[in-house]
């Protein structure tokens, strides 16, 4: 039997309480303020994966978004060593996807040292120099956290996975549910709900899975799934922002982001829902240009000539998710052009602009996950 650590129930919340007594807990150990929590780096490692835990990976074991911390702060908005739910939630993914329950477990670990709320909600955003937690989550994000433990679950056989994303399901569902949908965040303190609804945060796969435990998620994901088809555009771009009081599309600015289409797109691909129209469009664009950019008009033409590493990431997954494996590798081909090649640089595989030493998390863990989607394809 698995040697674990005594733990002292009466200074749990209630929520974990009820994990540890209903299964077996899944990190082992307490943690102290001093405790280095960073993942171990093997020498077999890829230098992304090497870079993300040495420069990225604060030793609370959260991610930093930005390698600078010098950049001016701004409301409501990540920068410099904010740590976020988001990035936890893709590292637990490329856990999953590489067999590293260490990994997933100390990710586990960070949410409930620093981004767990009382009542079960997680929190967005945790600001470790100065130790603030943000005070709303977002359902995006907490879906993913939920996906990934249920996938824990079925693949390494822990109830207590299961457990824990099915009480992070109920927190969820009461706090974000508006009507049959779920709005983008829901602020802890004055308990307020947002009355609108991001068209990329239906993860209408992780709200199947739940319905099957709770069917209240059912009429939400019908909802949701509705409304994610609805959004699709002629062009295969998606509308962005849906507003729940005037039943209606925020207005754009004439502009369409491509990655919020691209992950919209990939949603609705796992859901089942047909998204032609959106792969036309990739792969036409990509004929055309032989680029991404950030921005597309409503009819599908660039808006702007800036390239993001995260737009040709999750463009590659999606081509990965439709088995257009071609487009997969030249799109992640594209990526990797970012990234740091010296071999002599101490950012060697990082996708970091030298100049500037700007970086983000979230175009290094997308270009982590397409790393070990096609690793994992290649071993099956």
């Amino acid at each position: 039997m698995k040697k674990r650590t005594k733990i002292n129930i009466s200074i749990l919340t209630p929520l974990f309480a009820l994990l540890v007594l209903g299964g077996t807990y899944w990190y082992n150990k307490s943690s102290t303020p001093d405790e280095d929590n960073r993942a171990t780096i093997a020498q077999s490692d890829t230098s992304l994966y090497k870079f993300i835990i040495t420069h990225l990976m604060d030793k609370s074991g959260g991610i930093y978004t930005n390698l600078r911390s010098d950049l001016p702060k701004e409301p409501h908005l990540a920068k410099n060593h904010d740590m976020l739910l988001e990035s936890t939630g893709l590292l637990l993914e490329y856990a999953l996807l590489t067999n590293r329950r260490y990994l997933f477990d100390q990710q586990l670990h960070f949410i409930t040292q620093h981004l767990q709320a009382a009542g079960g909600l997680l929190r967005w955003k945790y600001d470790g120099p100065r130790g603030e937690k943000a005070k709303t989550n977002a359902s995006l994000d907490d879906l993913r956290v939920i996906r990934n433990l249920l996938n824990a679950h079925d693949k390494w056989g822990d109830e207590s996975y299961q457990t824990y994303a099915l009480l992070l399901g109920d927190a969820l569902l009461k706090a974000n549910r508006q009507g049959d949908l779920l709005v983008d965040y829901y602020d802890i303190p004055s308990k307020y709900r947002a009355n609108q609804v991001t068209i990329s945060y239906l993860d209408v796969p992780t709200m199947k899975r739940l319905a099957a435990f709770n069917p209240e998620w059912l009429a939400v994901k019908q909802a949701s799934e509705a409304l994610l088809t609805k959004a699709q555009m002629p062009s295969g771009l998606y509308m962005k922002t849906h507003d729940l009081k005037s039943n209606q599309w925020v207005p754009g600015e004439g502009k369409y982001n491509a990655i919020d289409s691209l992950i919209a797109a990939y949603h609705a691909a796992e859901a089942g829902i047909s998204i032609t129209p959106t792969i036309n469009w990739l792969q036409q664009t990509w004929a055309k240009d032989r680029q991404l950019y950030a921005h597309y008009s409503e009819k599908g033409h660039s808006a702007d000539q800036v390239e993001s590493p995260a737009a040709y990431a999750i463009a590659a997954r999606l081509a990965h998710k439709v088995n257009l494996h071609e487009l997969e590798a030249e799109l992640t081909a594209r990526m990797q052009q970012f990234a740091v090649q010296d071999p002599n640089s101490e950012y060697v595989g990082g996708y970091v602009d030298l100049p500037t030493l700007q970086c983000y998390s979230f175009d290094n863990l997308q270009a982590l996950l397409v790393q070990a989607e096609r690793n994992a394809s290649h071993e099956k």
